[in-house]
């Protein structure tokens, strides 16, 4: 509240300061002070509020306080402060705290002046001060029992009380007379105690040890102080029934959560005992069991033990059991377990075989079940699969059917071999804990046995099987030992294989009396290197030989005509009756059947008509007894062959050229033949003077006749011969004529000649003398005729032979060298007679009689020879006489043609 008595005072000072003083820069306006209420207890706080306006220089400085004191007593509240300089009102709060060390009111209460004051100077001072009066009365306190309420049977327990200030909490009830009461539940006091509080207004009393169970409460008596009213206040308090205590004797603490369909899941039995005071057995509790998904009821069982299974049905995880006891003379008793839920675990099992081949199927069967229920379980994901040498091979996620069976078909390659990891792998779901399964399987491989059978067998021959074995990567295996058995497994061959192959050799007995052979091939497998045991059957027919014996060779038949063969069959076999044979001749197409004895002489006739092809026919002779067979062909080869006609006619014959003729072959059948081959001989010499084959015979031929075929009447043999004809042959007398041709070139000589001397000059080849059908009686020098390749002057075969010429070599006269001249006969024999060059003309001369001539009368001298470029020889002689004259007769001899 205001002050009414400072205005006036602070008025004055004022104007006093205003007059006295020049005007400054302080400004100070004391506006109000009270407090928040006039009346207090004690306990509570006194709150003043001041209103003050303070602006100074920063050389002032002003002071404000709080100042609580007893009337006509001390000081209890004192707060002074500084303040700084603001030019607008500001309010300033303090408070005082009626504590019972400050303040002791007493039955009559007691008043307080609460005082503030306020200074200010800048350059002068300036200030103030108010006071309020304020009464202070008793407290009321408050009483809080600060243990529990509910005290055990039979114990002694403290009981400990508060005494506080209901204003103040934390003003406690010093040094206080406090009477404790106790009544139970019909108001009976059963305890009463006297204490004084301590500085914290507690107090504390031992009590219950005697006390029954039930329902009391207690009686608080203060009668009062200075500073606070009397108290009288009521606390419950209760005794509790005795505790009984329960025993979990045996449960499960770990367990399988459900399955995934619900249907199974593991039980929790539990055994607790409950028991009172001095381990009384209690038989008539009520225990519940309880947990977050469930609960029930516990079954007395004897001596105060009591039992429950309870089915788990949730997934894994921790769960409490909470177990509660209750019973009409003992507090409810509780006791908590735990039970750990695991994951279920999982049962595999592999259902195909551990052993398979490549190039095959593997048919993989994998089954998963509950550990506990052994059921098997669906809905499974899971990965199986399969690495070949540690080389991923087949992977697949699949999930197990209603049974629980994971199936899958994986086709083995023919190049993967070897050892096989199988693997199953499944994560861990809510259910079932993580599983892995690995197995090996072995992948193993059968040889490739290759083997290149006999075509026949033979009793008595030696039995060879070539046989090469391979992987599946047909790769050539070596080192392997193959055996061969017959039928009853007696071993009869063996041998290592080399990089190529191996032959099984085996002699074959000739009374072996099983034709029908049955054996295999066994070639031992390898375990550590996927090899298997590799069997091959074979089966081969054995035969009896027999042997064609032929009495004769080069059979021929000709055409229209039969010929009988003679032959052989023989065996070493007991077998000696007779047997059936076919005899096929497919060129003829004719089939006969005929029996024949063995080791004798048979006979058997072949025709062959006028439509048999002709050529080299096969007559297969085949034994109907499978048993038997020939040891080699049982084939007869025969010749088919026809005949011809031959005509020939000669149309003329020269010495040393052409013999010309025509042909003509006429067949059996009645055909002429358009090639044939022909050789020719004369007087019976072996050499042939010509020969072609199969040329055409249907033209004029023209054959060059040797020099050795002399003028006049020669034996000349002419053979004709075509393949499937039987040939033929025809000779002739053919006479041989001469033709000729002469030119004389005289050539003055510029030196006396010798007689009986010849100077020949020749530019190159080779020695030539005059026939001698011009120079009688001497030796001829004349050499091979050259072949002539004009077809005008020398007709050929279809050959392409060339036929002989005598231009060249065959000459009487040579051409001369540049400048020579060529005169007639007539100038010849005017002439005197100097050198003559005689060359060939063509003249024909009839031959006279072929008389071997001499070199008696012939040159005496040859000197040398050449030829001239136009290849006619040149002849430089020198004559006698004699030599003249003949030449003159011959020449002037006139021709026969």
């Amino acid at each position: 509240m205001k002050s009414q008595s400072l205005i006036p005072i602070v008025l004055s000072i004022t104007i006093c300061l205003s007059l006295a003083t020049p005007v400054q820069a302080l400004s100070f306006e004391f506006i109000n002070f009270e407090t928040d209420k006039m009346v207090y207890s004690v306990g509570e706080s006194i709150t003043m509020i001041a209103d003050l306006l303070a602006d100074f220089s920063t050389e002032g400085w002003c002071y404000v306080s709080f100042v609580v004191k007893v009337a006509d007593g001390p000081v209890i509240h004192d707060d002074t402060y500084y303040i700084d300089s603001f030019p607008d009102p500001r309010i300033f709060i303090s408070e005082c705290l009626l504590s019972p060390e400050l303040v002791s009111p007493g039955v009559d209460g007691e008043s307080l002046l609460v005082i503030f004051t306020t200074e200010v100077y800048d350059n002068y001072s300036m200030g103030g001060t108010d006071t309020v009066t304020v009464n202070v009365t008793r407290g009321t306190l408050n009483s809080n029992l600060t243990t529990s309420n509910s005290l055990d049977y039979g114990e002694n327990h403290t009981l400990q009380f508060q005494l506080y200030s209901s204003e103040n909490p934390s003003i406690p009830l010093s040094n206080g007379n406090i009477r404790l009461r106790i009544y139970d539940s019909e108001d009976v006091l059963v305890f009463e105690n006297s204490s004084t509080t301590n500085s914290d207004g507690c107090f504390s009393s031992i009590w219950g040890s005697k006390a029954s169970p039930g329902e009391y409460h207690t009686e608080i008596e203060f009668t009062g102080n200075d500073c606070f009213y009397p108290l009288l206040e009521n606390h419950s308090l209760e005794i509790l029934p005795p505790f009984s205590s329960l025993h979990i004797l045996n449960y499960t603490t770990d367990i399988y959560g459900m399955t995934s369909d619900g249907l199974n899941c593991d039980q929790v039995d539990v055994y607790v005992k409950h028991t009172g005071l001095e381990n009384v057995l209690l038989n008539d509790s009520s225990l519940t069991w309880q947990t977050n998904f469930s609960s029930g009821f516990l079954i007395f069982q004897e001596s105060g033990i009591y039992f429950v299974s309870i089915p788990f049905n949730v997934t894994f995880g921790e769960y409490e059991l909470i177990i509660t006891a209750e019973n009409s003379v003992y507090q409810t008793a509780e006791i908590s377990a735990n039970v750990s839920v695991h994951r279920r675990q999982i049962n595999g099992l592999y259902l195909s075989s551990l052993e398979t081949q490549c190039n095959q199927t593997l048919s993989v069967s994998f089954s998963i079940s509950d550990f506990l229920t052994d059921a098997g379980i669906p809905d499974i994901s899971a990965e199986m699969s399969i690495s070949i040498n540690s080389i991923p091979f087949f992977e697949i996620i699949t999930t197990s059917n209603s049974s629980g069976y994971f199936t899958a078909d994986v086709f083995i390659p023919t190049n993967k071999w070897g050892s096989a990891l199988f693997q199953v792998e499944i994560n861990e779901s809510i259910f079932y804990t993580s599983y892995y399964f690995s197995t090996s399987i072995s992948i193993s491989y059968n040889y490739s046995i290759d083997v290149i059978p006999p075509s026949t067998l033979f009793l008595g021959d030696m039995l060879e099987i070539p046989i090469t074995i391979t992987n599946p990567n047909d790769t050539l295996l070596s080192g392997h030992e193959i055996f061969l058995y017959d039928s009853n497994g007696i071993l009869i061959a063996e041998n290592i294989s080399s990089t190529d192959f191996v032959i099984l050799s085996w002699f074959i007995p000739e009374n072996y009396s099983d034709l029908s052979f049955d054996c295999y091939v066994f070639v031992e497998g390898n375990p550590l290197t996927h090899q298997l045991d590799t069997y091959k059957n074979l089966q081969f027919s054995l035969k009896c030989p027999i042997f064609l014996n032929m009495s004769t060779s080069d059979i021929i038949v000709e055409r229209n005509s039969t010929t009988t063969i003679f032959f052989t069959i023989e065996t070493y076999s007991e077998f000696s009756e007779t047997l059936e044979f076919s005899l096929i001749d497919e060129l003829s197409g004719f089939t006969h059947q005929l029996s024949f004895s063995f080791n004798k002489l048979q006979n058997y006739s072949i025709s062959a008509a006028s439509s048999t092809p002709l050529g080299i026919h096969n007559l297969c002779i085949s034994p109907l007894n499978a048993s038997f067979d020939f040891y080699d062909e049982g084939l007869i080869p025969y010749y088919v062959l026809g005949r011809f006609f031959t005509a020939v006619n000669i149309s003329s014959a020269f010495y040393g050229q052409n013999m010309t003729c025509s042909c003509l072959l006429t067949t059996d059948l009645g055909e002429i033949l358009s090639h044939a081959t022909i050789d020719i001989f004369y007087n019976n010499i072996g050499i042939p003077i010509f020969s072609e084959s199969n040329t055409s015979i249907t033209s004029l031929c023209s054959i060059p006749l040797p020099l050795n075929i002399y003028p006049g009447s020669n034996n000349v043999t002419f053979r004709f011969s075509k393949i499937n004809y039987l040939s033929d042959n025809l000779t002739l007398e053919v006479v041989v004529w001469m033709k000729t041709q002469l030119i004389l070139n005289v050539i003055p000589l510029e030196s006396t000649f010798q007689d009986d001397f010849i100077e020949s000059d020749i530019s190159s080849g080779s020695i030539i003398s005059p026939p001698p059908i011009l120079l009688n009686l001497t030796t001829s020098l004349d050499s091979d005729t050259t072949r002539e390749t004009s077809p005008d002057s020398c007709p050929r075969f279809n050959s392409g032979t060339s036929i002989r010429s005598t231009v060249s070599e065959n000459s009487l006269t040579i051409l001369s060298g540049n400048g020579q001249t060529v005169l007639s006969l007539k100038d010849l024999i005017e002439l005197s007679l100097d050198f003559i060059i005689i060359s060939s003309t063509d003249r024909e001369v009839q031959p006279n009689e072929i008389i071997p001539h001499s070199a008696v009368f012939g040159p005496s001298i040859i000197k040398s020879l050449r030829y001239s470029d136009d290849c006619s020889t040149l002849f430089t002689i020198r004559l006698t006489k004699s030599l003249c004259v003949l030449a003159s007769e011959v020449f002037r001899k006139p021709s026969s043609s």
